[in-house]
């Protein structure tokens, strides 16, 4: 799964992928990854709060992780993570999600 964080690769992903899944989802409306996710939610997006913490954000179930999620993802953002958005351009969704070292996510097949 490539790791995109230039301007030109994320609006690539974002005209191609309109269900993006939020892992980190904060439900405190003060923290940037709930006013972007709500942007985005409010611009035709489809947003999957991902986040242990809460049962709901943005009026949404909240999903404790990704494979929770009940539909196929293809985008995932990670809030606070640094890493700004993958992407999975194949037919499967994302298989394992796992938090490594220092926050930083981790997808793989």
């Amino acid at each position: 799964m490539p790791i995109v964080d230039d301007i030109a690769g994320l609006r690539r992903i974002l005209l191609r992928s309109r269900t993006l899944a939020v892992v980190g989802l904060s439900a405190q409306w003060h923290r940037p990854s709930y006013f972007a996710a709500k942007y985005m939610r409010d611009h035709g997006y489809r947003i999957f709060p991902v986040n242990p913490r809460y049962d709901e954000v943005l009026g949404q179930r909240c999903y404790p992780d990704l494979r929770s999620v009940p539909e196929p993802i293809r985008a995932v953002s990670s809030s606070g993570s640094g890493l700004p958005l993958v992407s999975s351009s194949s037919s499967e969704p994302f298989g394992r999600y796992s938090s490594t070292m220092k926050g930083r996510p981790s997808v793989s097949p």
